[in-house]
């Protein structure tokens, strides 16, 4: 009885895991050849796959984590639907080729150069190759039945490679090096797209998704979002570390359901107050000093806001900052102050105002809110001089 498995790994898992014997028992090519359904082997260690050519009748194959360099044992599982070979050390893609009947492939995070050998699969309809060393992005023009697309990391900068890709529903193009959405704007069954990490500054091409549900865009240049106001059926914005300061677009986005708008400029929510399916708001990081309008929701928090006033004048004979009116908590009044600095500044509570007692440069004022359902927080900088 010939042991067709070489892989010590391979072997004990396979006997672990399917086969109900010990970890060092021989596997036979009949046994292999029962083998069905769906084999997950992650984090296995393995690194030879021989052998495995002989389960011809499994569907779904998992081999994340391991140590896999070459794929060749996989030509003849013909039967395979769905591969997963995340986190190895693959380069040849070759061997895939006759895998015809194969939907769903991830490949992200190995050492792949080429994915022109997946041209030939025109039943795949998922594939990731997230933070792969690809050198060429031309292949992908003609996967034009794609309808998940992942490409995390992957140095890409133009997409007009993507133009052919008219049956995309999700694409996650995080991590590279765009500056221009202009090609997707043909995309039109796009319901996701991820593009965070990247050097966007106009979103004017997605305001041709009209079926455009998802978006994250965090950590782009991002200013102007007059484009969104076109996307009607928009539930999750993420804009989070951008350059935003004006939300009065989104004032029309009513199927809004969750806005993350992190680490921006943004100093009014006025124009969102009144989104009626709002569920969720993160807005930490801004500029914001009002809550005016802003209601309870499921999920909310507007900490640490850093708000700067410049050029504050006082009167000579009386140095004092009013707060009230500029600085608005759920009820209408001043947050709670929480500490000041310098210590020569100190703050009138009734009036709701700070006593300046000798002119300052700058001074710092921390704030809190005190309904927890709402979490308002954040630092106040004013610099001024006395009034000539």
């Amino acid at each position: 009885m010939n042991n067709v498995i070489r892989d010590e790994k391979l072997k004990a898992a396979l006997n672990k895991q399917y086969l109900n014997q010990p970890a060092d028992q021989v596997i036979t090519k009949d046994q292999l050849a029962n083998l069905q359904g769906t084999v997950t082997l992650d984090n296995k260690e393995i690194k030879d796959l021989t052998g495995m050519s002989y389960a011809t009748q499994i569907t779904a194959l998992y081999l994340n984590h391991n140590e896999i360099i070459d794929i060749t044992p996989l030509k003849d599982m013909v039967n395979l639907r769905q591969i997963s070979l995340m986190n190895n050390q693959i380069k040849d893609l070759r061997p895939m080729s006759s895998l015809v009947d194969l939907q769903s492939l991830n490949l992200s995070k190995n050492q792949i150069q080429s994915v022109w050998p997946l041209t030939k699969l025109k039943n795949l309809k998922t594939l990731f190759l997230d933070y792969n060393p690809l050198q060429s992005y031309d292949e992908l023009r003609f996967m034009k039945q794609l309808t998940l697309l992942s490409m995390r990391g992957v140095g890409i900068s133009n997409l007009a490679v993507l133009l052919p890709l008219v049956n995309l529903e999700v694409l996650y193009l995080d991590d590279n090096k765009i500056q221009s959405l202009e090609p997707l704007s043909q995309l039109y069954l796009l319901y996701q797209l991820n593009i965070n990490g990247n050097q966007v500054h106009n979103l004017k091409p997605i305001g041709a998704l009209k079926y455009l549900q998802m978006l994250f865009a965090n950590q782009n240049q991002i200013e102007n979002l007059e484009p969104l106001k076109k996307l009607k059926q928009l539930q999750f914005l993420d804009l989070n570390h951008n350059h935003i300061e004006d939300l009065t677009p989104l004032a029309s986005v009513e199927s809004l359901e969750a806005l993350s708008i992190m680490n921006n400029r943004v100093k009014d929510l006025t124009p969102i107050t009144k989104l009626p399916h709002l569920l969720a708001l993160l807005a930490q990081g801004n500029q914001i000093t009002s809550l005016k309008g802003i209601h309870a929701l499921p999920i909310i928090s507007l900490e640490n806001q850093s708000v700067e006033w410049e050029s504050i004048w006082v009167n000579k004979s009386e140095y004092a900052i009013e707060l009230k009116g500029r600085l608005i908590d759920t009820n209408g009044e001043v947050p709670l102050i929480t500490a000041i600095s310098p210590k020569t500044v100190t703050y009138d509570v009734l009036k709701s105002r700070l006593i300046v007692n000798q002119l300052e440069p700058l001074i710092t004022v921390f704030f809190h809110n005190q309904n927890e359902e709402i979490p308002f927080s954040g630092e106040l900088r004013l610099s001024f001089k006395e009034l000539e």
